[in-house]
């Protein structure tokens, strides 16, 4: 949800790429899940 909003391209990109593996699409929203929290409320 969050990954898709904030990287479109990459993450179309990554599941394209990929074959929409479900690893890697995992890995991505969280890492942009932890970039939001850190740049949203935990400063």
């Amino acid at each position: 949800m969050v990954a898709s909003q904030h990287y479109p391209a990459a993450s179309g990109a990554g599941i394209a790429t990929l074959g929409g593996r479900v690893t890697d699409d995992s890995v991505m929203m969280a890492a942009s899940a932890l970039a939001m929290a850190r740049h949203s409320g935990l400063k």
